[in-house]
């Protein structure tokens, strides 16, 4: 039995390439999804949160996330 651990202990002609399929991996996505994610959620009850996302960098640097988030 091989010792996997060794250095060289692996020959070339010993690999065998997966197929990605098999393990639902996209070879342009990786483990993604296909389509892109929504940008906006537009159930209105998001809304909110959607409008705090939108200047969240702004908030962040001002120390308001925490105000914010408490409404």
């Amino acid at each position: 039995m091989p010792n996997y651990f060794q250095p060289g202990s692996l020959k070339r002609s010993s690999y065998v390439p997966l197929n990605l399929e098999d393990y639902d991996i996209s070879p342009t996505n990786g483990f993604l999804p296909s389509e892109q994610p929504v940008r906006r959620l537009s159930d209105p009850y998001y809304e909110p949160w959607e409008q705090i996302m939108d200047r969240f960098n702004q908030y962040l640097l001002a120390h308001h996330i925490r105000r914010l988030v408490r409404k």
